[in-house]
């Protein structure tokens, strides 16, 4: 899914990158950028405090309309993950 907004709270600006309109977070400054796709997926990157290492955090969703299928969506749910790492060689 495509990029279509970034973060950064080091700057404390969000970008739309569909517009290229830059905004104020109005955040406490962090070592944190954050990127959001179209179909509503995140990736956070920051630092590590205690080593030095990056450390990644993906957010996914998708709609779950019946119990019955809670399964079914968790599977595609960890393949999105899977194609994420994949995409960034994680």
């Amino acid at each position: 899914s495509p990029l279509i907004m970034v973060k950064d709270y080091e700057g404390g600006k969000a970008r739309n990158l569909l517009t290229a309109k830059e905004t104020e977070m109005g955040l406490p400054k962090s070592d944190v950028l954050q990127f959001f796709t179209a179909n509503g997926n995140k990736i956070s990157i920051r630092p590590s405090g205690t080593e030095p290492k990056v450390k990644f955090y993906f957010g996914v969703k998708a709609t779950l309309l019946k119990i019955e299928d809670f399964d079914k969506v968790d599977a595609e749910l960890e393949q999105m993950i899977g194609l994420i790492m994949k995409s960034l060689e994680v």
